[in-house]
């Protein structure tokens, strides 16, 4: 049994992301930060996020170009709300404290990019996530967990981006024998939220909180049914 587990749990704790397959989520709703923040959720909570959309809103009409600003808005986000990285960090605890990971991060830029407007895609990949956003006549890619340059416009630069990760994903793969083909995914801001469900899943089961953990795992399933989410779901029932 421990040599079935053992490398299965390196699997699922390397990084929170998962293996798309068919998925129904409850709805598409346009603002998913109830489920992102779950029961922490409170308008004091979200008074800085207020601020933010304020101050957005006001300066996406100064910008001739929409790239120009998103520039800003990447950058202004960053400063303001990201603060230090963290593994497994949540949108709560961005909210809270500034600290944050890929999926946290990518959660609060996808919850800003829909309430402004723009039209993006959540970039899911074995162990990472990123966004682009697409202006019709340019695609733009926002690396949340680069303060620097994670604001990438040029196509040469994007590419090699996409192709930097893929090695990286590669080279996991093969340092915890994972012989399934790599993840690189776009998938819906509903489907992010049961990402998030599912990380609250994997600290709650590595804290030996099972009761929690499979409560979390239960509610990521009604959001993404995805490979991963299952079989942390199986496993911790048992």
């Amino acid at each position: 049994m421990q040599l079935i587990i053992r490398p299965l749990l390196i699997y699922l704790l390397l990084f929170q992301t998962v293996s798309l397959v068919s998925a129904k989520p409850p709805s598409e709703c346009s603002d998913l930060s109830h489920v992102l923040l779950g029961k922490e959720y409170s308008v004091e909570l979200m008074e800085s996020y207020q601020t933010t959309i304020a101050h957005l809103e006001k300066k996406q009409h100064k910008y001739r170009r929409a790239s120009s600003f998103l520039k800003h808005m990447f950058y202004y986000v960053h400063r303001k709300h990201l603060k230090r990285y963290q593994q497994f960090s949540l949108l709560t605890d961005v909210m809270k404290s500034g600290t944050y990971d890929c999926v946290s991060a990518s959660a609060l830029y996808a919850l800003l990019l829909e309430r402004l407007g723009f039209s993006y895609q959540i970039w899911e990949m074995d162990y990472h996530i990123y966004l682009s956003v697409d202006l019709g006549d340019r695609t733009i890619v926002l690396e949340a967990t680069d303060p620097l340059y994670g604001f990438i416009e040029q196509p040469e630069e994007i590419n090699e981006h996409r192709e930097n990760l893929k090695q990286k994903a590669q080279t996991l793969h093969w340092e915890v024998g994972n012989t399934t083909p790599l993840i690189y995914r776009s998938i819906t801001l509903t489907q992010l939220a049961g990402l998030q469900l599912y990380n609250r899943a994997i600290n709650a089961w590595t804290r030996q909180q099972k009761k929690q953990a499979k409560e979390y795992a239960e509610q990521a399933l009604n959001y993404y049914t995805a490979e991963r989410i299952v079989m942390l779901a199986n496993l911790v029932s048992q």
